[in-house]
């Protein structure tokens, strides 16, 4: 008895390994070098200094969310753009057209990092900014959020 559960439970766990393990041919690839954290990191960024470089606009790259993996890269929200404005201000617009103007400030969230707090909200812009050079990546996955991506374009 014992012996055929523990060969049933060797199937199973293989069964699952071999499964898990199947390497998807749809999954997206991410439009970027994975290097942008630990340029973030070295470059210890204050508020003003994100704000500055957050200033001008950024346009909508990739999306993946912890709960949804199989939808990494939707292209829901392809066309977007987000300008961010020294007075404070965003416009949020989709292929070209505006569809929002909200305020942003910071708030920190831990020791390096920052967040943006948007009224009203944008859900491209939730989680933990990490900006370095033309990439900024707005990290939610922490808490089982998204992770979107945006690249400057002026």
């Amino acid at each position: 008895m014992k012996q055929t559960i523990m060969k049933n439970y060797g199937i199973l766990v293989l069964t699952i390994w071999i499964v898990a393990c199947k390497e998807d041919e749809n999954a997206a690839v991410l439009p970027f070098d994975q290097g942008s954290y630990e340029c973030f990191v070295e470059s210890s960024q204050d508020t003003t200094q994100l704000a500055n470089q957050l200033l001008g606009t950024w346009q909508w790259e990739y999306v993946s969310c912890f709960w949804t993996p199989e939808q990494a890269n939707d292209q829901a929200h392809r066309g977007l753009t987000i300008v961010f404005q020294a007075d404070k201000q965003l416009e949020v617009r989709q292929d070209g057209q505006l569809v929002q103007t909200s305020s942003w400030s910071f708030e920190p969230n831990d020791s390096i990092f920052y967040e943006l707090q948007v009224e009203p909200p944008v859900i491209q812009l939730y989680g933990s900014i990490e900006l370095c050079d033309s990439i900024v990546t707005f990290e939610d996955a922490y808490r089982d959020g998204c992770t979107n991506i945006f690249t400057k374009t002026r």
